[in-house]
């Protein structure tokens, strides 16, 4: 994960905690310019699996990245669909476009004249769960209903 901006930091000080009496380690990677060095240290402890967080920098690089964890032969999961989109093994999170849509809602009251402190606070609630079907069957995982 990378450590920089206030939600890196909050994702990977939540991520310790959720981790410890899990026997689980949690690596903070410090950026994007250092994938490749970055992921290779991490393959020789050859970890049960990793997560990739929610990163704007991760998402620019999603391709790149997929790539380099598949090259590994390392299973990841990812915060964005758009990882497994591009080649990662399975995303979980929120759905962005919806999002982005609700704000839109939020906007247009604000100019029909609704003031900001009267409107309802929501968060995101829908979220995807995709499986990318290349990686996945190459790794042995089946998927049920048609995903």
């Amino acid at each position: 994960m990378p450590a920089g901006s206030r939600k890196r930091r909050f994702q990977v000080k939540e991520a310790k905690r959720a981790s410890q009496g899990l026997g689980l380690e949690v690596r903070a990677l410090q950026g994007t310019d250092q994938l490749e060095p970055t992921i290779q240290l991490v393959t020789k402890d050859r970890p049960g699996a990793l997560l990739v967080a929610s990163d704007s920098g991760f998402i620019a690089h999603r391709t790149r990245i997929a790539k380099l964890i598949a090259r590994a032969k390392l299973p990841a999961i990812y915060a964005f669909k758009e990882h497994a989109d591009a080649g990662g093994l399975i995303s979980y999170g929120q759905n962005i476009p919806d999002i982005h849509r609700r704000a839109a809602a939020y906007v247009d009251k604000i100019l029909k004249g609704a003031k900001p402190a009267d409107l309802p606070r929501a968060a995101g609630v829908r979220v995807w769960q995709v499986m990318s079907r290349r990686r996945g069957t190459r790794r042995g995982a089946t998927t049920a209903g048609g995903c």
